[in-house]
Formats: C-alpha cells, sequence, structure tokens
C-alpha cells in the first residue's frame, strides 16, 4: 500500500479536524475583546507617540555547532521597539529566562511556512534556533507544541571555544548517556488494539511501527483521528525513541485559539520536520506521533 500526503499537522484546517476546543465559548469571546482592545490602543500610541527605533547590530553569521551566550535583558531591550520586536520579531518574555545562558546552536532560520495560510515566508534579518530552547507553554495557555524560540543574532554573544560549556537545557529532559536508543532492550510488547490506549509517559521508550501496520490505521486521506502521518514520519519507522513529552493542549497561531487534540498524542526526542517536503520551511516542529503508531519498550 503506498499514501502520500504532503500537508502539515499545523496547519489551521488540519489541526481543526485533530481537535475540539479547549476553552468555553464565554472564554472564546472574552479573549477576541480583548486582543481587539489591545490593538486599538497600540494604534492610538503608535499615532500620537514617536517610534522607538532599534539598536543596529552587527550580523554573527552563526552556524550549527557553534555556541553562544544570550545577553543580558538589558542589552537586549537596547535592540527593541516599543513593541518589544526587532526587525519584526517580538522577543517573547518567557525568553528571559535564558539571558546569560549558554546554548549551542542548532540551526539558522531562514524559511517559514505559516499555519494559518500555508504561505511560504523569508525572515528579514539572521535567526537561529538553540538546542534546547523551546517554548514551555507556561504563558500561552498551558500548550504543549513546544515550539523553538526564534533568536535573532543580535540577542546573542558567540563563545570561543574555551568558553563553552554544556548548558541546562530551558525545556527539554536529560537523557540518561549510559541509556541511548541502541542500548535500548529489542523486546517489544505485542501491538495493541487501536482504541487502546498505552498512556505513555515522559522518559518511556518506544518503537516505531512498521508502515505495514500504520497505514491500515489511516482513512482516505492519509489520517487517524483526524491527525496525518506525514510522508517524512516513515523513514522513522522501526526505529527507538524516548518519549520527550504527551501534547494534549495546542494554541492556533490564526486565532489563538487553544484546542485539545482528540486522541492520545506524543512527541518523541529529536525527532522534527525537516521541513523538506514544505518548501524548505525551517520551523523544526516535533512530528505528532497517536499512541496507536507506537509500541512500548519494556523496562529491565
Amino acid at each position: 500500500m503506498e499514501k502520500k500526503y504532503t500537508s502539515c499537522n499545523f496547519l489551521y484546517p488540519d489541526v481543526i479536524n485533530a481537535s475540539v476546543p479547549y476553552n468555553s465559548l464565554f472564554v472564546r469571546i472574552k479573549k477576541r475583546i480583548v486582543s481587539y482592545g489591545k490593538s486599538a490602543c497600540s494604534r492610538y500610541k503608535n499615532n500620537f507617540y514617536p517610534k522607538k527605533r532599534s539598536k543596529e547590530v552587527e550580523s554573527l553569521n552563526l552556524q550549527p555547532g557553534e555556541w553562544v551566550e544570550v545577553r543580558s535583558m538589558d542589552e537586549i531591550s537596547q535592540t527593541l521597539d516599543e513593541k518589544r520586536k526587532y526587525k519584526g520579531l517580538f522577543f517573547m518574555w518567557e525568553m528571559e529566562k535564558c539571558c546569560g545562558k549558554k546554548f549551542k546552536v542548532f540551526k539558522k532560520v531562514e524559511i517559514i511556512k505559516l499555519e494559518p495560510t500555508g504561505d511560504i515566508r523569508k525572515l528579514k534579518s539572521p535567526t537561529v534556533f538553540l538546542e534546547g530552547a523551546y517554548c514551555n507553554g507556561e504563558l500561552q495557555e498551558g500548550c504543549d507544541r513546544s515550539c523553538f524560540h526564534f533568536w535573532k543574532e543580535a540577542w546573542l554573544k558567540r563563545l570561543p571555544d574555551k568558553q563553552q560549556e554544556i548548558p541546562v537545557p530551558i525545556h527539554h529532559s536529560i537523557s540518561n548517556p549510559e541509556k541511548s536508543a541502541r542500548g535500548a532492550t529489542s523486546e517489544i510488547i505485542s501491538p495493541l488494539p487501536e482504541n487502546d490506549r498505552l498512556n505513555l509517559q515522559p522518559g518511556d521508550w518506544v518503537q516505531v511501527k512498521s508502515v505495514d501496520e500504520i497505514f491500515p490505521t489511516l482513512d482516505d486521506e492519509g489520517k487517524y483521528k483526524g491527525l496525518y502521518f506525514m510522508p517524512e514520519m516513515e523513514k522513522f519507522c522501526g526505529k527507538k525513541f524516548k518519549v520527550f513529552k504527551r501534547a494534549d493542549i495546542v494554541k492556533l497561531e490564526s486565532t489563538m485559539e487553544v484546542r485539545k487534540l482528540t486522541s492520545p498524542t506524543i512527541f518523541l526526542e529529536n525527532v522534527y520536520c525537516n521541513g523538506e517536503l514544505h518548501d524548505g520551511c525551517d520551523r523544526s516542529c516535533f512530528h505528532f506521533w497517536r499512541e496507536v503508531w507506537l509500541n512500548r519498550i519494556p523496562d529491565k
């Protein structure tokens, strides 16, 4: 059987089908009113007060594998305009806890795919992702998506080799170095029926089922309970991974609505979308894994 689909589980129409509203109608309407009020106040302020100009900073041309230190909040604030942005990119409040800490550059970010429309956009100035620096969702109504924070090079300082050190991840469980995917037991529990739940937890080890086992769970659109099994996920079939977290709540970029996924869903450590089938998108989103696509590896 061959099924090929090129959609993305984070695109608005698809995530709607795989989830249900998390907040009540009253809460959703209230948020819309508050959002409109903030927007109106911002337009009023911009009309009567001069805008603060962002401080220009020389490009570092950072590459994957290099080490950096996040600048202090005092330094970063000098680059931000009155909307807390630098060249259009918001410095999120939850990123402040990274200030002064050292990280390894994961990748350069140049191309992103917009979730509401699927349009491809190129970022205006050098931007990178840092290893282990994810959004933990605390200020985003408990969103479990664990998106990488966007870092402008203006907010970072390159570290000489002698100053490099292993950082403590901001939102990433530290794997046991003595236990790797290769070292995990190869014994697999018999596959469970589709409607059974594994109740997987962070730190559990799993093996992705084979393509032949997964395809029968999919409908004609390549989905299981509204969620795509994306073509780029096939390369992980048969491999072993550690569970990073459970994904229950997602926040939609287009409407800021909070949605609850309709079936048990898991993120696996270091298993991201590489963007090859999505016009080179650099966002590196975690792949969504339904528990029915996984087998638990028992501890020994």
